[in-house]
């Protein structure tokens, strides 16, 4: 018998069953009726749960009022450190999560140090001691603590600290913990030190509306704190340690700025608690309450109420503000240290790459120094947090210059700064009267091409490191691990050594520049010349002024007394207050000032704004001017016009409609009925038509976009790298040649507008003429739209 036979003998009945209806069509119908069967009891049985969920759903929206009302609670104290605990039984904790005993960073040379105590899982606390003069008879260091979420292991840190670092000391006196706010993996060691017979804790500050546990000091926003000291040994005379209230993590959270007193060097440390971590922000648990349809954009407009103090906006705005009150006492972002209370470097950069987030899609609209920063900060986070358990390196503390790019939060403010400066330059073409001389030709923006600056300890004024002690500076925090490059740049400079034809000297000077390359786009883009923008992008506009140029303010008005705070703005958010000097150095530190982007032409322009719109300001705004109150005697001059001066603070809804041409929001009869009784807010003075009214010009979100496929250091392999004259210098600067141009820039509109179409660039053949490539000349806009009209004659 053959093969064939024996299978068919053996599985021909299946085959012949399985095919046979008169045995299958039965054998169906019972499955199908035991599937509805099925699906019928499940149905009823998943009803009631869907009509709980139904009722449910509101409040597990807003998960944020349980950690804000039962987090403090003793039970959730509990259950907090039962998980803790739990997920580190069979790890050896004894010298905390992290290597960092032989770490301490200098602060004042010889005198004050910063030391890293890892806490729990992943918390830090920091521990900043105060060594006595060399000449002095006292022996005692004083210290204070920053966030104690575990005392038995910063009592056993600190001991081991002095026999390493201070052992010819006789004690290190802690005398006040700083508490950055009342989570319990900060404050939970709160009780147990001011018990301790092993220090003398006196003093446990905290936020003034934050309920810190057992704490006896409160402070409010702009508070500088009476440090620690004893005889011989004063730490108020060398540094000085403010308090800036960041509400959005918590709505009483406190940083701590700390200063080194006749210092020239503008360091400034921040002790941020949860308010920042290196690559991101902490959760924004009691900000103002950011409901779905306040995410959305396509139903925003410029009448549209802003709510700068909502969900992640409230920690881009307590980002800017520490830029702001860093810059403003001489630092500069290579010179702003942040130690914050987790170590999640890692993960929260591993989070910015992961398939399908936030950033997956955007990486192509950045430099290519922001996407290898990230990167290669990824890759040194991710092998120091690999190291064996007790030899991981911490990845903190970190600097703002780096954070520019490593950090979401501060991309997202980079854009919103991008997004102001585009709507002004707008302005400025359509709608202002006096011009600037010699008005830039540059339309995009671009990061700044020029190497920050690091104030820094030289080698000469830093305590020199050994095996058993790792003194480190600022310098040392912030030099990076790699350095990116363009490889046809670091060829050329190696052939052009190879053959002789550039002195070393002019080598090193061309191998400083060439990292200065990554930071410009490869694609340039700037608004379509002759439109308007749309709804949607004059609502992120004023929303990007909103958290720019105005401070975090208070949750509530209680709040706003307690902290020093500005009070929220509910009903009407054309009253917030937008400071020039706060919007130009928020600006400036994020690097959109420079020279590349022709920063003093911008600031001239913000000069015009305000000049303008301070002719609209109500009397009563004259009363603060330049953000500083004025003695009775002061403030009859100004309101007699006598010395009056531009106000440094005027309400967002005067800047939007000199910017915009969109009126204030009024408030409605009903509203003023109700505040008879209350003080009225003054009447805005009158203003005439707004220039935008008579205007036909088309609105639209769509862009210009440029991009060299010959030079592009991205693309030029793709097109057999053909000759081209000097392909480095005409990628990176803005003034190329236009009659060179061998592209014919495109014009790319979002789906929603008018006319919707996508025009690719084209290379420069036969029909197309050079010249056809767009100016960058802004202020001329005839010229501007007549190569408007050439390039829409060769749409494909």
């Amino acid at each position: 018998m053959s093969v064939e036979e024996v299978e068919i003998r053996e599985s021909g009945w299946l085959r012949e069953a399985r095919h046979n209806p008169c045995l299958m069509s039965p054998i169906s119908a019972i499955a199908m009726l035991l599937i509805l069967l099925v699906s019928g009891i499940t149905m009823l049985l998943y009803i009631p749960s869907f009509l709980l969920g139904l009722l449910i759903s509101p409040l597990a929206r807003r998960t944020a009022w349980f950690i804000e009302f039962f987090y403090p609670l003793g039970i959730a104290r509990w259950g907090h450190f039962f998980l803790v605990k739990s997920a580190s039984k069979n790890k050896d904790d004894s010298a905390g999560h992290s290597r960092t005993m032989e770490q301490r960073f200098e602060v004042v040379k010889g005198r004050v140090y910063i030391h890293l105590i890892p806490q729990l899982l992943d918390n830090l606390a920091y521990l900043v001691v105060c060594v006595p003069p060399p000449l002095r008879s006292s022996k005692t260091i004083v210290a204070f603590l920053v966030d104690c979420g575990d005392a038995a292991a910063a009592l056993n840190q600190i001991y081991e600290i002095r026999q390493t670092h201070y052992s010819r000391y006789d004690e290190i006196d802690l005398q006040t913990i700083l508490c950055t706010h009342k989570h319990h993996d900060h404050t939970a060691g709160n009780k147990a030190l001011l018990k301790s017979d092993l220090v003398r804790v006196q003093q446990v500050v905290g936020g003034a509306v934050e309920r810190v546990p057992f704490s006896n000091t409160l402070v409010a926003n702009g508070d500088v704190l009476t440090l620690p000291s004893v005889k011989g040994n004063d730490m108020n005379d060398l540094i000085e340690v403010e308090c800036m209230a960041m509400p959005a993590h918590t709505r009483g959270s406190i940083v701590y700025a700390m200063r080194v007193k006749e210092c020239q060097d503008g360091l400034v440390f921040f002790f941020v608690g949860d308010t920042m971590f290196s690559g991101g922000g902490g959760v924004p648990f009691e900000a103002d309450t950011e409901t779905r349809n306040d995410q959305k954009l396509y139903n925003k407009n410029g009448t549209s109420h802003v709510k700068p103090s909502a969900g992640s906006k409230a920690v881009e705005r307590c980002f800017a503000e520490m830029l702001y009150r860093g810059l403003n006492e001489g630092a500069n972002t290579s010179g702003m240290l942040v130690f914050p209370g987790h170590e999640y470097t890692s993960n929260l950069i591993a989070r910015q790459f992961r398939a399908g987030g936030a950033e997956t899609s955007s990486w192509n609209k950045m430099p290519p120094s922001v996407f290898f920063e990230t990167a290669s900060h990824y890759y040194v986070a991710s092998h120091r947090r690999a190291l064996p358990h007790n030899g991981k390196i911490l990845t903190v503390p970190s600097v703002i210059s780096r954070e520019l790019s490593i950090n979401p939060h501060f991309r997202s403010l980079h854009k919103r700064g991008e997004h102001f400066i585009r709507a002004l330059r707008q302005w400025y073409r359509h709608f202002c009267n006096e011009k600037i001389d010699n008005f830039p030709a540059n339309g995009s923006m671009q990061r700044s091409s020029s190497a920050a600056i690091v104030p820094t300890l030289n080698d000469s004024n830093k305590t020199h490191s050994s095996e058993t002690e790792w003194n480190l500076t600022a310098d040392d925090i912030s030099r990076p691990v790699f350095t990116t490059v363009f490889s046809a740049d670091l060829d050329s400079v190696i052939k052009e050594l190879d053959s002789s034809t550039i002195s070393t000297l002019e080598a090193a000077k061309r191998l400083r520049s060439i990292k200065s390359s990554l930071q410009d786009n490869v694609i340039r883009r700037r608004p379509i010349p002759g439109t308007l923008p749309t709804d949607k992008s004059i609502y992120q506009g004023i929303l990007a002024l909103a958290i720019l140029g105005s401070g975090p303010c208070a949750m509530t008005l209680a709040d706003s007394r307690a902290m020093n705070l500005p009070v929220p703005m509910d009903r009407n958010s054309d009253h917030i207050r937008i400071s020039k000097a706060r919007l130009l150095s928020v600006l400036r530190g994020l690097d959109l000032l420079s020279a590349a982007n022709d920063g003093q032409k911008v600031i001239q322009m913000i000069e015009l704004l305000w000049n303008n719109a301070s002719e609209y300001c109500v009397d009563a705004e004259w009363a603060h001017v330049n953000g500083e109150s004025h003695n009775p005697e002061e403030s009859f001059e100004i309101e007699n016009g006598m010395d009056r001066s531009i106000p440094d603070e005027i309400q967002l809804g005067i800047l939007k409609w000199c910017l915009y041409g969109v009126e204030a929001n009024r408030p409605s009869w009903f509203s003023k009925f109700c505040m008879l009784t209350c003080d009225e807010l003054p009447e805005p003075k009158e203003r005439p038509a707004h220039p935008v009214k008579s205007m036909s010009m088309r609105r639209t979100n769509g862009e210009l976009v440029r991009h060299d496929v010959l030079r592009c250091p991205l693309c030029r392999d793709a097109t057999g790298c053909p000759k081209v004259a000097d392909i480095s210098q005409s990628f990176t600067t803005e003034e190329s040649p236009r009659k060179e141009s061998s592209l014919v820039s495109i014009r790319q509109e979002s789906p929603s507008s008018v006319s919707s179409a996508v025009e690719v660039e084209l290379p420069n053949i036969a029909h197309v003429e050079s010249e056809v490539s767009l100016p960058f000349d802004e202020s001329d806009s005839d010229a501007e739209r007549s190569e408007l009209q050439k390039v829409r004659s060769l749409r494909i």
